[in-house]
Parts: structure tokens; sequence; C-alpha cells
């Protein structure tokens, strides 16, 4: 059987903006939202803390 080649494209979740994927509705993508920017001034425990508060 030959060899298949796999694309792929590598997406860097720091350079997504997490407040607009949060914003989106799209539960697919909470797991993911943490490891997005934060919006600028929040600390990385309010932006986690935001995160999981989203799901509710």
């Amino acid at each position: 059987m030959p060899l298949r080649m796999a694309r792929y494209k590598v997406i860097r979740l720091a350079a997504l903006d997490g407040l607009a994927h949060l914003a989106s509705g799209n539960v697919g993508v909470l797991p993911f939202t943490p490891l997005m920017g934060r919006p600028a001034g929040m600390d990385v425990d309010a932006w986690l803390r935001r995160c999981v508060g989203a799901r509710h």
C-alpha cells in the first residue's frame, strides 16, 4: 500500500483573539479559548475564570 501525504495547517492559538471566540457562542472552541490571546490588561487568572464561566 503506498504512503499518503497528510496536509495540515498549524494554528497558533495564542495569536487568535480569544474574546472574539468566546463571543461567537461556538462551544466547539471553548476548550481552546484559555490558550488564545486574552484581552489587554487582563491577567492570566482572570482570563481563565472568564473562559470557564463562559460555558454557563
